[in-house]
């Protein structure tokens, strides 16, 4: 199954960077980080608020990413009992990838 969550443009563009230097890919980490979401999930951590850049510029990328639809729905299921959505889910992980590689 297909899935595209709509990220702030220039955290979109921070997080590709991230993965640029190496061969990982943005569907293998947000692949992953559903996966592990599902067995046990946590709130990724995000950058110091004063350190956090502000994204809320209005400006939105789409991040696409294939994902198995079972998988996928047992993700949502978690998030659902969290009271919290995938795109929130998703671009709290962004945050914290791209506040770890400054």
């Amino acid at each position: 199954m297909n899935v595209t969550v709509r990220v702030p443009a220039e955290l979109y563009d921070e997080f590709q960077d991230a993965f640029t230097s190496n061969d990982t890919t943005i569907t293998s980490v947000l692949v992953e980080h559903i996966n592990n979401q599902v067995k046990n999930y946590r709130i990724p951590n995000q950058a110091p608020k004063n350190n956090d850049k502000d994204y809320d510029n209005y400006s939105y990328k789409k991040a696409n990413f294939r994902i198995d639809s079972d998988l996928y729905a047992l993700y949502k299921i978690e998030l659902i009992k969290n009271r919290t959505t995938p795109t929130a889910d998703i671009i709290r992980l962004m945050r914290e990838i791209v506040g770890r590689k400054k």
